[in-house]
């Protein structure tokens, strides 16, 4: 990212260099160049150049690729601001005898719009990101008892490889997410696991194979609890 943040910031400051020595060596014939529309157009344009920098340097500050996926729609939408003000800022500039008002309007009126979409592109980013974190948050504990899981079909002994693996495919294929109502039933999971886990280094088969059940009917009861919260 960091690489990134260097090359885009190399190529607008070089964008920035060109559009002020075009700007300001490029004669004009009809009246005084430098009126108040010109300026009106010249400091919206460099506004919305430095607001677009400042969105792709957030966009590219997080370490996480997948946020800075999301991202990259805010700094489209900032892109789109950009070129629509440097084509209404140009048009101040560059035609003789536009009046300052109506250039400030003209400019203002696009600098908001882009400024509001922005905003909107941001909170849908925001809204995004915080419903993946609270998804990973409440798939987290599956994910620790499947792991668990696994881990003991590896160490199970052959007359028990099978008690081990319907116990790791009833927790793979089980509902994920997590929920306060199915607190209780998550601690019975967690305990009965690590009953299952003993059983199993033990190589207690009616023990296991006991402790599987009761992980089985566990699973069911959370499973049917999650989709009764659901509707």
């Amino acid at each position: 990212m960091k690489k990134t943040a260097l090359y885009y910031s190399i190529i607008w400051f070089v964008s920035v260099a060109l559009f002020n020595v075009i700007t300001f060596v490029t004669p004009s014939n009809a009246g005084n160049k430098f009126d108040g529309s010109f300026w009106v157009g010249y400091i919206f344009i460099t506004v919305a150049f430095v607001g677009h920098y400042g969105c792709v340097m957030f966009a590219l500050a997080r370490n996480d690729i997948k946020k800075t996926f999301y991202n990259l729609s805010l700094v489209g939408v900032s892109n789109t601001g950009v070129i629509a003000t440097l084509i209404v800022g140009t048009i101040c500039m560059a035609v003789p005898f536009i009046k300052s008002w109506v250039a400030i309007i003209s400019c203002a009126i696009t600098l908001g719009v882009n400024i509001v979409a922005v905003l909107k592109a941001s909170a849908a980013v925001a809204l995004v990101t915080d419903t993946d974190t609270r998804v990973e948050r409440e798939m987290a504990l599956m994910k620790a008892l499947i792991d668990e899981a696994r881990n003991i079909s590896l160490y199970a002994a052959p007359a028990l490889q099978a008690e081990a693996k319907k116990v790791y495919e009833a927790l793979r294929y089980s509902d994920p997410t997590d929920h306060v109502d199915v607190a209780e039933l998550n601690w019975q999971l967690k305990g009965g696991l690590k009953a299952f886990a003993a059983a199993v280094k033990k190589e207690d088969s009616d023990l296991a194979i006991a402790e599987a059940q009761n992980l089985q009917e566990l699973l069911e009861s959370r499973n049917m609890q999650l989709k009764s919260l659901k509707h």
